[in-house]
């Protein structure tokens, strides 16, 4: 997807939602990859992750979670 932009909305298991926003240079190349760390939210981290691109993501879409 040629976004410029992705939010991350993680919810936590009290439903406190907290935001996060990537936004690119307007020079950069719109590749549609982001990467988000998870750390920082909660002790027990988010429940839920909702993310808004500011272009369609296209067919073959797919968010990959690491652990470390």
């Amino acid at each position: 997807a040629p976004a410029q932009a992705a939010r991350f909305d993680f919810t936590g298991a009290s439903g406190l939602v907290r935001s996060r926003t990537i936004v690119r240079h307007p020079d950069q190349v719109a590749t549609g990859r982001f990467y988000m760390p998870m750390d920082g939210l909660w002790p027990e981290g988010a429940q839920t992750v909702t993310i808004v691109l500011d272009a369609a993501p296209g067919p073959n879409a797919r968010v990959m979670a690491c652990s470390q």
